[in-house]
């Protein structure tokens, strides 16, 4: 039932006359009105929907440049660790001591190597100085020997202390020779940022390995 039919059964009902035209009248301004507000209202709506369309366009322009900007945060951070193991090799560049020693950064990436320890331990298994800097004991040595370092280097720099280790080295011939490591972490203003070692000695009879092991 439409409105005008509504207020035409209103002025029946009362009658006709002025009151009855007066009524019907009345309400049908007040739904003119209502309709009017109804259509303010849609024209409103429409009006915000207009204008809020390019603004999701530009938050989700803005969402992808922080995703960017993330993106670059973790590059610079990188770069960073980069230039700590850079800043080890230039502190550790004017270190010449008579034993084989190395370092790591914490990633357990070879920083550095120095020859004597290439000699004792690279060149019996055709590896390079240059094949280990930058890699990992994982990329050179068996599972169970590269497993055996990362342990005792970890436990090091976890702890932020020196330790004294019996470790075991291929010798290229399919068995293994026993080398007293003194393993001590690297820091700069307090902060670990990798782990050290120095051979000791190289001729540790396996017996005294495996009494080591076993009391670990």
């Amino acid at each position: 039932m439409n409105g005008d039919l509504i207020f035409g059964l209103i002025g029946t009902t009362l009658g006709g006359g002025a009151l009855g035209a007066f009524i019907t009248s009345y309400f049908s301004s007040k739904s003119e009105d209502k309709k009017t507000e109804v259509d303010a209202t849609d024209r409103l709506i429409s009006q915000w929907e207009n204008l809020l369309e390019p603004l999701r366009s530009r938050v989700a322009h803005l969402e992808k440049e922080l995703d960017t900007l993330r993106g670059k945060e973790k590059e610079y951070l990188n770069r960073i660790s980069v230039l700590e193991t850079q800043l080890i090799l230039f502190e550790s560049s004017h270190i010449d001591i008579p034993l084989p020693m190395w370092m790591k950064d914490l990633n357990g990436k070879m920083v550095y190597f120095n020859k004597l320890a290439e000699n004792a331990f690279l060149s019996p298994m055709n590896v390079t100085i240059d094949d280990y800097i930058g890699k990992t004991d994982y990329d050179i040595w068996k599972e169970d020997v590269a497993n055996e370092f990362t342990s005792n280097d970890k436990e090091v720099m976890r702890n932020n202390k020196e330790k004294r280790v019996i470790e075991r080295y291929p010798n290229g011939s399919g068995d293994f020779y026993y080398v007293d490591v003194l393993k001590y972490p690297r820091t700069i203003k307090n902060k670990v940022i990798g782990v050290a070692g120095v051979a000791l000695s190289l001729n540790i009879k396996k017996s005294t390995y495996e009494a080591y092991c076993n009391n670990k």
